[in-house]
């Protein structure tokens, strides 16, 4: 067991505290054509809980994070033999209540057990609605899918399995799970080329960056080299109000990689003038760690969007959402962190 990703992962799953120091122009959709209409919202009660989900060989999976780190501590003293023993309940659950082998990884059950209670607040038969870069689909939870071959990654190894129907998903596409139809589709696209204000916000990264050096270890060059430009495809920027209802905003992603094993990261929050509103996260740098921009979504139509992060290192990554609470950004839902 690789306990250094265990604390890795810790640190990439950022605990509920605000990040101190987003014209209602609504982010661009891919088309939803292939994703059913939101039928029958009336029988989904919103209860505010908010989940990450991926798309893996044919199941969507839908992640409850909060409950496995409610109870994080509570399978051994050790905080070292945590997992270890997190993973022996949920093989006494593949032992107990299926045909368990030796060898054998993946196991699905259809109907919920009393041992559940303890790895998640997810019952079959919820409802919830997918947003998708396609759209939004409403599900159904059908059972739960136990995966040790998780556990090479320190993976969480359990997770609900919503109903994907005929709609189509990319093998490990990441989608947000509500039970609010207010929910807006995820965009996952970013501004590209020089559109909206993204000459300005290079800029301001470059006067950021000063100083930042970059260890080019395929050239063979040993010494490394000053940060002179910002190339587009080091930046993710999408357009939406992360601050205020109806502000017209642009989130921005800066992230470097310095070297094989270290990165900087700068995500800042502009005006449509390319002046800073708000700062994500400072600039980091000569960090193991990154974090970087995947897609915005508002869960619950209150027209300021959330953002979702990639956080990893070199070998591994997951995923936080983060919503802004007036001074700061939350982290509201994770998950699938996963390292080698």
């Amino acid at each position: 067991m690789n306990y250094l990703l265990i604390l890795i992962f810790s640190a990439l799953i950022v605990n509920p505290c605000s990040k101190e120091n987003k014209e209602s122009s609504q982010p661009k959709q891919e088309s939803a054509s292939n994703q059913n209409e939101v039928k029958n919202t009336a029988d989904v009660k919103d209860d505010g809980r908010v989940f990450l989900g991926r798309y893996f060989n044919g199941k969507l999976l839908v992640e409850d994070n909060k409950t496995y780190e409610k109870n994080a501590l509570s399978w051994a003293k050790d905080t070292m033999e945590n997992y270890d023993k997190y993973m022996d309940y949920l093989r006494g659950i593949a032992k107990k209540h299926a045909s368990y082998k030796e060898g054998k990884q993946e196991y699905f059950f259809d109907k919920d057990l009393d041992e559940f209670s303890k790895l998640t607040t997810i019952k079959k038969g919820d409802k919830f609605f997918i947003s998708s870069k396609t759209g939004i689909i409403q599900s159904e939870i059908t059972g739960v899918f136990i995966n040790f071959d998780d556990m090479v990654g320190s993976g969480i190894g359990f997770y609900a399995v919503a109903d994907a129907g005929s709609n189509k998903f990319a093998d490990y596409e990441v989608v947000i799970c509500s039970k609010n139809s207010n929910m807006t589709a995820f965009n996952t696209n970013k501004l590209t080329g020089n559109s909206g204000p993204i000459a300005e916000i290079k800029s301001l990264i470059l006067k950021k960056a000063k100083g930042l050096k970059v260890k080019d270890e395929s050239s063979g060059k040993e010494k490394p080299e000053p940060v002179t430009s910002v190339d587009t495809s080091e930046l993710a920027v999408f357009p939406g109000s992360f601050t205020n209802k109806g502000a017209k905003e642009y989130i921005a992603g800066y992230t470097k990689r310095q070297s094989f094993d270290n990165f900087a990261y700068y995500i800042i929050i502009v005006n449509d003038d390319g002046e800073i509103v708000k700062v994500f996260n400072e600039l980091v740098k000569d960090s193991f760690t990154y974090e970087t921009i995947i897609g915005v979504i508002d869960i619950n139509g209150d027209g300021i969007y959330e953002v979702l992060t990639e956080d990893g290192y070199y070998e591994g990554a997951g995923y936080n959402l983060h919503k802004f609470d007036g001074m700061g950004f939350n982290v509201i839902a994770s998950g699938f962190f996963f390292g080698v």
